[in-house]
């Protein structure tokens, strides 16, 4: 379900450090950026272009990657990563 984002952008460009949680971007420029996201709702982008652009997670989300690389390192846990995730794993 569609819900109303806390910020909509439109036509602008980004670099450094931003927050992207709960946003919508439309049309957008990022450069030599740092999307940071911390779990909440998850951003909207569309025809935005990405160069270069790295991803940073805290909070929730980072806790949710520490937890899945910890399943990951295990054999049988990975296995099950992979059947719950299938398009991370290109199945």
């Amino acid at each position: 379900m569609w819900r109303k984002p806390l910020a909509r952008f439109e036509n602008q460009t980004f670099a450094g450090d931003v927050d992207i949680d709960g946003n919508e971007y439309l049309n957008c420029r990022f450069e030599h950026a740092r999307l940071i996201y911390a779990g909440g709702r998850p951003p909207r982008f569309e025809g935005c272009s990405f160069d270069p652009v790295q991803f940073s997670f805290k909070g929730p989300a980072q806790n949710t990657l520490v937890m899945l690389k910890a399943m990951a390192s295990e054999p049988k846990m990975r296995s099950l990563l992979r059947g719950t995730f299938p398009s991370l794993f290109g199945n």
